[in-house]
This record gives structure tokens, C-alpha cells and sequence, in this order.
């Protein structure tokens, strides 16, 4: 009987918890207070209780709502502060059920049918969207110290943000950046409504929930004015008491991959691990062999369930990097801790290398062949090229979706060494590759295709816009590119990455879509000045003339370097993995400069300064050189203002030392043969502008002559005034006749001599004002024709 008394006696406070909530229980749950063991009279532990659900919102639930397109916020000290508990909702409308609209009535859509019409669009205008509408409604939890945890679902159609009792608990498609008011558009457009899942844990529920009545507060978003569509419904919220916490699972962490940032301040990861809770990375300047304290943590974006089942891709970006510093980063999830990994950051000093590869195609092959074929080339570009960067031209993986083949690309050196990939034809029909490469500025729409879209990077000097050729529309891949040129007006080098090459010379060069590639993508890389073309595709090796547009600028022979140049250079590469080649199809190709097909894998290093972008392929088998060709970039801007400044000095050769006169004459002479000359690189040109501001700075003066008979100061003069000494001609003239004009008196003329000689450069002394007016940047007649000069020889 003792024991029956005291089941009863449990099962009314359980019920009594149920009626405080007013929702229906789905087990019976013993408070531990009141529960003993009939034998013992001993407590009965947490594991032996049985758990409790209870529901306390479902579609019956009733919301307060706002829906004028005013900001509830408006006037309070924050913008959430209508979240909270003491906000007052009273005038807000009140209803239940399933909330939207569809062109402003009650419709269904795509497989949801709102039942409380919103006012979808602003009093004074039926053609532009609310942008944003707001909810409150409360619910009782009772015991909230035997509460251990909260889930929900919800749908919502754009973006979403979720509060309980003013903190916020889930938000989906919400913008980062901060706004004035709650007033405005968020989210994409994604056609039927999203669900988002709610799930808080005991220590969230300390930190949110409190007991008696708490506050659910959502605020929906249309992406846009002219939405057709939006949808909000909470379908359910439940509270679980005494839930028995599962064994500890130990989390296996895999797939860890660097992405290139934006630019070099900025660093991208992907990692996976087989739980769905949100993970983040530590990371911290390198000082010793212990893991720095004072790390930065960066949470992951999210967690998303990959194409690997099991596994949730975390993806996170890593900013403020110092240039030229190496960093030691970790992954955690849920406690668990990853070994160390390792990155240096860009340096930033104006020159850096890259290696480029063609189609690893994992799985074309023999699997364990293509990978130790890979490995061996990535060994290679990490170990004896020293990249900063990989970038692959695409299909790094035979099959869209097979995880096996994606292991075999992901080469533990990715950790350490960041990448740039390249959608391939192998890779655009599978999520997976999104899912693992965390790629930087992303298009929202152009270039799109299952795996992703177009994207760029800007590396030091170089701005890389890789496009997705999967995607036919040439249009959008050049709206694309001016967008990105437009955001980066100062680089040095323009190149672009896409998969199907349009110049190579294997069994795709004649395909119907490679023709139409052709005929539309290399006069838009006229337009936008592209320097290089990097494509892959056709496992074969191909490096094209300079193509002025679809024309060929061909050579007599095989050139390994061009200067200034009026085109684009194409290279395609053959693969990086030996898993598949293709035979030569086009031996006689006009635009092919060099092609070869020796069945080897290849590797490109890349060495761009600010001046020379320099491709060497080499064999990746024995590190043989296939090929190398380099481009020059030069400005001679300020070699040819000196030179007009000098010319323009009235310099007279009889004041200065025979040495100095003739190592400025020297200096002045191979500087114009240097800037006539329109194959010389920036380094020769640089190194005749310093050879002869130097020759400049190091004119000496002649002693003057003391003068006969007297002070010069009363007038003495030991030469005729009627004529200039002998000697007095400029740097690199020939020699004058001589001066008869003129019939001042003697002692003007010494006074004149001594005047102009104050108007020129002092001995060795570049400090002196009229000694640093030489080097002054001029433009005058002479200038301009020695500009124009080699303009023109660079044009025959």
C-alpha cells in the first residue's frame, strides 16, 4: 500500500505540471523529490526517472502579430527590445495557425497553404512587400532545473530570426552586416519554405529560460519588395524533462581543407565531423611548440549535412592575418580537439608562386594508382616548388558524388597548403564539392550550376576570376568578371581559371560546346585585358601564341618570353594524377606554340612579380622541364622624365671633372638605348634610370680659377666674355662652335659664370635644391617624343 501511495502521489504532481502548461504529457516523470525505493527508502537516481515530453506550441497556438510595416523597436533603446518579456504586444493582432500570403491572398504554394493572412504588401503601395513582420506569444515551463531540452520546427519563407525571452536561439538567411532598424529585406529566394530546427541544451536553457511564463518572439523577412510569396509557421515546441543524456560518442573530425580568402589577410576551411552541432577553429600566430593561450576562436558558418553520410561540413573563414606569418590552428566539436595544424600567410611584397594543375580526375583510373599518382605530385608542388597556393583547373574527382574519390583528392599537405579548385564537367552535379571547398566571393547567380558558381580572389598583385564553364552563358561569366574588375582596379595582372579548355589540342578541341566556348569567351578576355588563361579538360599539355582575341600572333620560332604584349596567353594542363590521357588530335593547330603528350603528369610553377609572370611546367615524375614562358610588364614612365629633365639643363661640360662628364654622357646614352628598345625588361630599364641618376649625382665641379690681378669681387676676369670656354657643350652633344656673340664687359661675364654655375648640379651633392630639381618627373616636347618614339617601335 506504502508503495502505491506513493506512485499515486507522483503521478499527481506530474499531472499538476502538465496543467500548469496546459499541454498533454506524453509519459509520466517522478519528481526526485517526492520518489523513493520501496526497500531502501533511498532517492532514485536521474538514470532510473523516467523522461517527460511536453508540447507548448503546436499549430493551435496563438500569436500576437504585427504586420503594418512598422518596427515595434521603434523609440526603445534597442532593436530587439520588443523580444523581451516586458514588451507590450496588446495591440498587436491575434490569431492561430499557419501565417503568409501568396500575391496577397490566401493560397497555397508550393505544398504549404497559409490560413492567416498576412498583409503582404505596404498600405500605401500594393506592388512592394512588407519587409518584415513580427510574433510573440508565451508558454509556461514549469521545474525548468529537471528540463533538459528544448526542440522545435519551424517553416519560414525568407529569412527568420527566433528569441526566447530576448536572446536569440535560431536565425536562418539573416544578414551580417548591422542595419538601423528591423525594417528590411534579408534572406533568398528559395521558392517553398525552409525548415529550421530548434534544439537548446541544458546549459542553454539555463542561460535563456527561467521559471513561470517565457517569451518566443520571431521576426519573418522578405528577401525582396517584389516577393511573390511569404510563409511563417511554428509547428511545434516541446519540452523534455529528465532525459536520460546519451553515452559519450567520440567525434571523428576528417576532410580538413584550406581554401585561399580574398586576399591574403584572409584564410578559408573546410572540415567535417560526424555531428551536427556547429563546430570552430582556434587559431593563433605560431610562438613555440604548445598551442599560443591567447588564441582567436571562429565559429563555423554552420554545419550541414554533407553528401558524406554521417558527416556535417563546418566551414569557417579566418581574417586579420598578418603577412608573412605562420599560424597554428585546431578544430573542435563538441569538446573534442583536433591535432595542430599549420599555414604561413601571403607576404604581401609584390611577388609570390603558385603551382597550377589540370584534371586530377580521381577514380578515372585505378583508384590506388591515381592516388599515389596525386600524392606524388602533390609532394612535389609542396616540398620543391614551395607554393603559396594550389590551383586545380577541375574534375578533382571522377564521379560528382563519390566521397571515396573525394578522400583519395584530399591529401593530408591540404591542411597546410591553401587551394583554389575549379568546377569540372566530373564535379558540377553534386553538392559535394561545395561542400567541401570554402571558396571566397562567390556570385549569388552567375556561373551557377549544382556544385556552385563563379568566384574570384585577389592574391598580392593578381586578381583570379575562376569561372564555372559547366555553365554555357558567356554573358553572365562576363557580367561576372566586370563586376570583379570593377571592385579591383589596382591589380597588376588580370587571370582567369575555367575547366573546358578553348585551346588545347587533344579529342575535345573539336566538340560542338569547346567551338562555341570558343568563339564567344576569348574576345570577351579581349575586351576586359585578361593576361592569362589557365583551363584543363583535355589532359593534354598546350600553351598557345599570345591570341589577340581568336588570332594567333605567331612567331617564327618558339618564343619563351614576350614583352608588353597585346592579347591573352592560353595554357591548358594535362593531368596532375596520370589517372587519364588523351592523344594529340591537332598537330597543326594555328594558336598551339607548344603541345606535348608524353603521357606524364605535369605541374606548373608560377612566379608572378609586379613586372614578369613566368609559367614553367616541369614533369612531375623526374621535375624535367616541358616548357616556360614568361610575360614582361614594363613602365619606363620615369626613366624618360629623367632623361627630359636632364636634356632640358642647360649643363655646360667645361664646369665639371672629365670623369664625371663622361659617366653621365655614358649613363645618358644607354638609357635612351634602353628606352628605344622595346624588348628590354622592367629590371634593365630600372637599372639605367639608377646608373644614370647616379652618373647625375656624381658631377663633380671644377675648381674656379683664381682670378688675375685681384679680388673676383672687384671685378676680375681671367677669360674673354665674348666667347665660352672650350668644352662647353650638354651631355651627349656633339661638339659646338663657338660662341661669338654677346659684348658685355669682363667683369659681367665672370658674375654670369658664377650665376649659371649656382643654376646646376653641385659636387656630388644630390641635396642641393637645384641638384634634386633634376631628378624632378618632366614633361615636355623631348619626353614625349621618346615616348612616342618607342610606342611606335613597339607597334612594327
Amino acid at each position: 500500500m506504502k508503495r502505491k501511495a506513493i506512485l499515486q502521489k507522483a503521478g499527481i504532481l506530474a499531472f499538476a505540471v502538465m496543467v500548469g502548461t496546459g499541454s498533454v504529457a506524453t509519459s509520466m516523470a517522478l519528481s526526485p523529490a517526492e520518489v523513493y525505493a520501496q526497500t531502501s527508502g533511498a532517492p532514485v537516481s536521474a538514470e532510473q526517472m523516467q523522461s517527460e515530453t511536453i508540447t507548448v506550441i503546436d499549430e493551435k497556438t496563438s500569436w500576437n502579430y504585427l504586420d503594418d510595416n512598422t518596427d515595434p523597436a521603434k523609440g526603445l533603446e534597442s532593436k530587439t527590445a520588443w523580444t523581451g518579456a516586458g514588451f507590450d504586444d496588446g495591440a498587436w493582432k491575434k490569431a492561430a495557425g499557419k501565417f503568409g500570403a501568396k500575391r496577397g491572398e490566401l493560397k497555397p504554394f508550393d505544398g504549404f497553404t497559409p490560413t492567416v493572412l498576412l498583409n503582404q504588401y505596404k498600405p500605401d503601395d500594393d506592388k512592394v512587400n512588407v519587409p518584415t513582420f513580427f510574433f510573440r506569444t508565451n508558454i509556461e515551463i514549469k521545474n525548468v532545473s529537471e528540463l533538459t531540452s528544448i526542440t522545435g520546427t519551424l517553416f519560414h519563407d525568407d529569412a527568420v530570426a527566433v528569441y526566447l525571452n530576448g536572446h536569440l536561439i535560431k536565425s536562418v538567411d539573416m544578414p551580417t552586416e548591422e542595419h538601423e532598424d528591423n525594417m528590411f529585406y534579408a534572406g533568398v529566394s528559395a521558392g517553398a519554405p525552409k525548415q529550421a530546427d530548434i534544439n537548446l541544451s541544458k546549459e542553454d536553457i539555463a542561460k535563456y529560460v527561467k521559471e513561470g511564463s517565457n517569451t518566443v518572439s520571431v521576426e519573418l523577412h522578405n528577401d525582396r519588395e517584389t516577393s511573390s510569396d511569404l510563409y511563417f509557421e511554428f509547428q511545434n515546441m516541446a519540452l523534455t524533462y529528465n532525459e536520460q543524456a546519451p553515452a559519450p560518442q567520440e567525434i571523428t573530425q576528417k576532410s580538413v581543407f584550406l581554401t585561399v580568402g580574398s586576399d591574403t589577410t584572409s584564410q578559408r576551411l573546410t572540415w567535417y565531423a560526424d555531428t551536427d552541432k556547429v563546430g570552430e577553429v582556434q587559431y593563433a600566430e605560431k610562438k613555440g611548440d604548445s598551442f599560443p593561450a591567447d588564441f582567436k576562436t571562429k565559429q563555423a558558418d554552420s554545419a550541414i549535412a554533407s553528401n558524406d553520410k554521417g558527416f556535417y561540413s563546418n566551414q569557417a573563414v579566418l581574417e586579420n592575418l598578418k603577412p608573412n606569418t605562420e599560424y597554428v590552428y585546431r578544430l573542435v566539436n563538441e569538446g573534442k580537439i583536433s591535432e595542430t595544424y599549420t599555414f604561413r600567410s601571403g607576404d604581401n611584397n609584390g611577388s609570390f608562386r603558385f603551382s597550377f594543375v589540370g584534371d586530377p580526375q580521381m577514380g578515372a583510373g585505378s583508384l590506388p594508382s591515381d592516388t599515389e599518382g596525386w600524392n606524388q605530385t602533390v609532394d612535389v608542388i609542396q616540398n620543391k616548388l614551395g607554393a603559396d597556393f594550389l590551383l586545380s583547373a577541375g574534375d578533382q574527382v571522377n564521379t560528382a558524388s563519390n566521397e571515396s574519390q573525394y578522400a583519395a583528392y584530399l591529401n593530408p599537405a591540404f591542411a597546410s597548403l591553401p587551394s583554389a579548385t575549379t568546377i569540372g564537367n566530373h564535379d558540377a552535379k553534386s553538392e559535394a564539392y561545395n561542400q567541401h571547398f570554402n571558396l571566397p566571393n562567390e556570385s549569388i547567380d552567375k556561373g551557377a550550376s549544382t556544385a556552385g558558381t563563379d568566384y574570384w580572389f585577389v592574391y598580392e598583385n593578381t586578381l583570379f576570376m575562376d569561372i564555372n564553364s559547366c555553365n554555357m552563358s558567356t554573358a553572365e561569366h562576363k557580367a561576372f568578371m566586370e563586376e570583379a574588375i570593377r571592385q579591383n582596379p589596382d591589380v597588376k595582372w588580370k587571370t582567369v581559371v575555367f575547366h573546358h579548355s578553348v585551346y588545347s589540342t587533344a579529342s575535345h578541341t573539336d566538340d560542338k560546346d569547346i567551338i562555341q566556348r570558343r568563339n564567344e569567351l576569348p574576345n570577351v578576355f579581349k575586351e576586359l585585358d585578361i593576361d592569362v588563361v589557365l583551363m584543363g579538360h583535355d589532359h593534354v599539355y598546350t600553351r598557345t601564341y599570345v591570341m589577340d582575341g581568336t588570332t594567333p600572333q605567331r612567331t617564327e620560332k618558339v618564343e619563351s618570353s614576350t614583352v608588353n604584349p597585346d592579347g591573352t596567353v592560353y595554357l591548358t594542363g594535362n593531368s596532375a594524377s596520370g589517372s587519364k590521357y588523351y592523344d594529340i588530335a591537332a598537330p597543326n593547330a594555328e594558336f598551339s606554340a607548344k603541345m606535348d603528350q608524353s603521357k606524364r603528369r605535369t605541374v606548373t610553377d608560377v612566379q608572378v612579380t609586379d613586372s614578369s609572370y613566368t609559367m614553367t611546367t616541369y614533369f612531375a615524375d623526374n621535375m624535367e622541364v616541358l616548357d616556360t614562358f614568361t610575360i614582361h610588364k614594363t613602365d619606363s614612365s620615369k626613366l624618360s622624365a629623367l632623361i627630359e629633365e636632364i636634356a632640358k639643363k642647360d649643363f655646360v661640360e667645361n664646369d665639371y671633372t672629365e670623369e664625371s662628364w663622361k659617366n653621365l654622357e655614358t649613363a645618358l646614352e644607354s638609357a635612351k638605348k634602353v628606352l628605344d628598345n622595346k624588348e628590354a625588361h622592367q629590371d634593365e630599364i630600372n637599372k639605367a634610370h639608377d646608373d644614370l641618376k647616379l652618373a647625375a649625382e656624381g658631377l663633380e665641379k671644377k675648381p674656379l680659377p683664381k682670378p688675375e690681378g685681384g679680388d673676383q669681387s672687384q671685378g676680375g676676369d681671367s677669360q674673354d666674355d665674348n666667347k665660352k670656354p672650350e668644352g662647353s657643350q650638354k651631355p651627349g652633344d656633339s661638339q659646338k662652335p663657338e660662341n661669338t656673340e654677346g659684348n658685355g664687359a669682363s667683369s659681367g661675364a665672370q658674375n654670369t659664370d658664377k650665376d649659371k654655375a649656382d643654376e646646376v648640379i653641385q659636387t656630388g651633392d644630390m641635396t642641393d635644391a637645384a641638384a634634386a630639381s633634376m631628378i624632378l618627373l618632366a614633361s615636355g616636347a623631348t619626353a614625349a617624343a621618346l615616348i612616342k618614339k618607342r610606342k611606335n617601335a613597339k607597334s612594327e
